[in-house]
């Protein structure tokens, strides 16, 4: 999976639920930071 298309299915998650969309991201990001790469969610480990 492309950017791009990780990119739309974030803003479909967001006009459907923003406060969950946001939080996953938020989760995942400091979860990457977190293990130094090692670790993501499923979504973000194809980029």
């Amino acid at each position: 999976m492309g950017f791009a298309m990780l990119e739309i299915l974030f803003f479909y998650q967001l006009a459907r639920n923003p406060l969950e969309a946001i939080a996953r991201r938020w989760y995942c990001r400091s979860l990457f930071r977190a293990s130094r790469g090692r670790r993501g969610c499923p979504e973000s480990t194809n980029s």
